[in-house]
């Protein structure tokens, strides 16, 4: 399937930031397309080292809720169970099943 270079270009626009921006390489000549690759990382890398200032992430954080029935799940739960090591493999698959759909 070959994505329109309109839909290309959007992609580009909507996920490139300051931050993180985005640079096309051509890629039709792979000696070419990593050479580019490798100067930009060792550009990027040496400009990185050279900052002396540690740059702090821009993350909101979801604030912390209480439990509201007081009951802490992990203090509950009896550590002391176990189970086969051949019922374990059954149950992984069959769980790894549903999440895999």
């Amino acid at each position: 399937m070959k994505i329109s270079s309109e839909w290309r270009e959007h992609a580009l626009r909507q996920t490139s930031s300051v931050e993180a921006p985005w640079t096309v390489i051509e890629g039709t000549d792979p000696a070419y397309r990593s050479l580019s690759l490798g100067n930009i990382l060792l550009q990027n890398l040496k400009t990185r080292l050279e900052t002396k200032e540690t740059p702090t992430p821009n993350v909101a954080l979801p604030p912390v809720l209480s439990a509201i029935d007081d009951l802490l799940i992990l203090r509950t739960l009896d550590l002391s169970l176990t189970l086969e090591k051949s019922t374990y493999k059954q149950e992984l698959e069959k769980y790894q099943g549903k999440l895999n759909f």
